[in-house]
């Protein structure tokens, strides 16, 4: 089967990630995947059967993604879009003889009025819909009875790449873009609590983005400038060689579609701690899997990491019950699976 996956660019959030491990994982059990790119550039790394750079007026996009999609042997075209879902996934069923999928990767209450009610126009034009979280196939099955929640695609790496963690472990570490919704603020705010208290810790903010140099700059002002360490952007083949270093996983972000960072975090058998945004409690069980707090409580944070590293065995306890959570529920083969199923299904249909 040729599966083409259409994006509005290629950049360097979790909807890339999602993209590629799904790709990747599609073209190694037999295959065939075509990346479109509705603007910006190729990735760095070349994992897809082929990539089609498609620039110009959003006229000429839609006339080229017609081109493409109405080759012979593509089977079904996979749409991982945000704000352009709406126009493309109109166009796409009204102009193009296969079948059309559509992955919505944020739940329908983030978006302001305007917006939602394009979601929901493009929700009931393709032949089938995915929810990449629990919460947001909820949110769509509103709308739409057939919705399917498939999470994304974990790379479980070896049991073994973590290293034995000291009792008195001090290591915590956060990852994901140095962007507003990730309110790294509330961790760093909670680290200096904990310091004013005399408390021993090491803090490594693993990602880049555009808020970077303001958050150095608050760590500073903090007192904490000996104690946090930014990382800047980080290639994503070396992020669980940094995780693997960690006693304790922070993820303080006011929403996710999912919290792909923390279930990576988890998969490694890192005691993981996350706000109560909704997602986070289709993986994060309270005092079974990981630890809440309320978002943007940086004292009931502070709260969290300290129970963490005064209680390091009951810590790693949780660590070891997260990891096996994440290996039975979000591996790449398990989720490739669950969309090919889908693909199937639509095809069939048709």
């Amino acid at each position: 089967m040729n599966i083409v996956f259409v994006l509005e660019h290629w950049g360097k959030g979790g909807t890339e990630t999602y993209v590629e491990r799904l790709g990747a994982k599609l073209i190694e059990i037999g295959h065939r995947v075509t990346l479109v790119l509705l603007g910006g550039r190729e990735p760095s790394r070349q994992w897809s059967s082929e990539t089609c750079l498609v620039l110009g007026s959003r006229r000429k996009q839609l006339k080229r993604l017609k081109s493409i999609v109405n080759q012979e042997d593509v089977g079904l075209v996979h749409l991982h879009l945000y704000v352009s879902m709406s126009i493309v996934s109109v166009y796409t069923k009204y102009s193009c003889d296969v079948p059309v999928v559509a992955s919505w990767h944020l739940p329908l209450h983030v978006w302001n009025a305007m917006h939602k009610w394009l979601q929901v126009l493009a929700l009931k034009c393709v032949d089938g819909a995915v929810g990449a979280s629990e919460l947001t196939a909820r949110e769509l099955s509103v709308y739409r009875g057939d919705v399917v929640a498939i999470s994304p695609p974990i790379t479980i790496p070896q049991s073994d790449m973590r290293p034995e963690c000291s009792v008195a472990g001090n290591h915590i570490v956060g990852c994901g873009r140095m962007a507003a919704q990730k309110d790294w603020p509330t961790l760093l705010r909670a680290l200096a609590n904990l310091d004013k208290q005399g408390v021993e810790f090491l803090c490594t903010l693993i990602g880049g983005g555009e808020l970077e140099d303001d958050y150095r700059s608050l760590s500073e002002e903090l007192g904490l400038k000996d104690k946090v360490v930014f990382t800047g952007h980080v290639e994503p083949q070396l992020v669980a060689g940094l995780l693997s270093q960690a006693d304790l996983f922070v993820l303080p972000s006011k929403f996710e579609g999912f919290g792909m960072a923390a279930v990576e975090a988890m998969a490694l058998g890192i005691p993981t701690i996350t706000s109560d945004f909704p997602a986070s409690y289709e993986f994060l069980k309270e005092g079974e899997t990981g630890t809440h707090f309320s978002v943007g409580d940086d004292k009931a944070l502070a709260k969290r990491i300290l129970w963490h590293l005064k209680h390091p065995e009951e810590s790693q306890s949780l660590g070891l019950q997260g990891r096996e959570f994440v290996v039975g529920n979000y591996e790449v083969e398990v989720i490739a699976k669950r969309h090919l199923t889908l693909y199937e299904k639509m095809i069939t249909r048709r």
